[in-house]
């Protein structure tokens, strides 16, 4: 067969035998084209195991220019391979290894080769770092992470040298411990953040961490931070899982005054129904503190507290009918029928007069406690109950027209 080749280089010659015909090629390599001898070849390309026999040699040095005009396989080769390949035929090729000898100025070594190629590895985040805020100053001075990874995209800085991973969804439990890590000496997170900590949730979203502090401490201004400077006595403050709060009575004493009374009794009755703090202990402490500002307050607050309601609405239901001149009904009160099986319990119920008054929230529109309020609702009417059901719209917007329903329902049952 003839052959042509680059003038000043021998052809470079390699037997390709085609399974289909059995015809030899040659393959010529090492020149600015490719091509091989027999056009057979360029009708059907041969298989792909028939490729095995081509063996890469060195390609002369090329400037970058010329390089980038040849083909993908030939920059990674040197090989001038046939045009039309097949893709499996192409990854063989490419994953031969070089000869240890023979390589011309600029060619590509051995650990260039396809099989060397390695994707860039992300980095490995700290599992005590992932689960919640930290100080980085302290973890660099640990050696657990350092200053330039600490200004990468998977941490946000919350506040001054607090961090937190990007991943993690910030809940007020998270913003507490965030705060707690730069609290000054003598403080600690107090209010509704405590009573939050305690287990009882009466935060709107996006609420500020409440913080409680001594008179002449300093504070960072921040308006995720609320703080409240005041006096600290004996036994007023502990800690939960390292993080110094507030104790529930000191939390109470601090709501019963500083918040609303409608607020102050809604707080106090969670806090009571959770069995977070007695009673008995909190007016032990209102009778030691009694020249405390609003202290009146606190002790009116205790008066109407109770612990038998299960919501905040329903505490503010019972209070909009006290101040209506509306009273003696009993929270969550237990209705049987003459067997002495319980039908129900109601939010406020009237036994004398047998009227019931239900506070129907979001949860009741779903269908299977719809579905149960209509049982209970004709089980109740069925023992000879009145039963009245109200919204949030009711206390809210319209009480005055709430407090003369219920109190005209109590006349005409009397």
């Amino acid at each position: 067969m003839g052959s042509r080749s680059c003038p000043g280089r021998a052809p470079v010659r390699s037997s390709v035998r085609s399974g289909d015909t059995g015809v030899d090629h040659e393959v010529h390599i090492g020149g600015n084209r490719r091509f091989l001898s027999s056009p057979a070849h360029r009708r059907r390309s041969p298989p792909a195991q028939t490729l095995l026999s081509v063996r890469p040699t060195p390609a002369p040095s090329l400037s970058p220019r010329r390089r980038r005009r040849l083909p993908t396989a030939r920059r990674l080769t040197g090989v001038a391979l046939p045009h039309r390949l097949a893709p499996t035929a192409v990854s063989d090729v490419l994953r031969q290894r070089w000869e240890p000898a023979g390589y011309p100025q600029g060619h590509p070594r051995r650990s260039e080769t396809v099989d060397s190629v390695r994707m860039p590895i992300r980095a490995r985040i700290p599992d005590s770092l992932a689960k919640g805020p930290f100080r980085g100053s302290a973890a660099i001075a640990s050696g657990v992470i350092t200053e330039s990874m600490l200004r990468g995209r998977s941490w946000r800085r919350i506040f001054s040298d607090v961090y937190l991973h990007r991943d993690i969804a910030p809940t007020h439990q998270t913003w507490c411990e965030a705060v707690g890590l730069i609290l000054p000496r003598g403080a600690a997170i107090g209010g509704l953040s405590a009573a939050y900590l305690w287990g009882i949730d009466l935060l709107r979203e996006g609420a500020p961490v409440s913080v409680m502090a001594p008179r002449d401490g300093w504070m960072l201004r921040d308006d995720r931070i609320a703080v409240h400077h005041t006096v600290f006595g004996e036994g007023d403050l502990t800690s939960i899982d390292g993080l110094p709060v507030s104790t529930p009575e000191r939390t109470a004493f601090d709501l019963g005054r500083r918040s609303g009374r409608a607020s102050g009794v809604v707080a106090l009755d969670a806090m009571l129904h959770r069995g977070a703090v007695d009673l008995e202990k909190l007016e032990e402490l209102a009778r030691r503190r009694h020249w405390w500002p609003r202290i009146a307050q606190l002790k009116a607050v205790m008066r109407l507290a109770d612990g038998r309601a299960e919501s905040p609405m329903e505490t503010r239901l019972r209070l909009l009918l006290i101040d209506g001149g509306v009273r003696g009904g009993r929270p969550q009160y237990e209705v049987f029928d003459a067997r002495g099986r319980l039908i129900g319990r109601v939010d406020l119920g009237w036994p004398v007069e047998r009227l019931a008054v239900e506070y129907e929230g979001d949860h009741h529109r779903e269908r299977d406690q719809f579905q149960k309020d209509i049982g209970r609702v004709n089980a109740l009417r069925s023992v000879g109950w009145t039963v009245l059901r109200l919204a949030a719209d009711d206390i809210i917007r319209r009480p005055r027209e709430t407090v003369t329903l219920v109190a005209t329902a109590l006349a005409e049952r009397r």
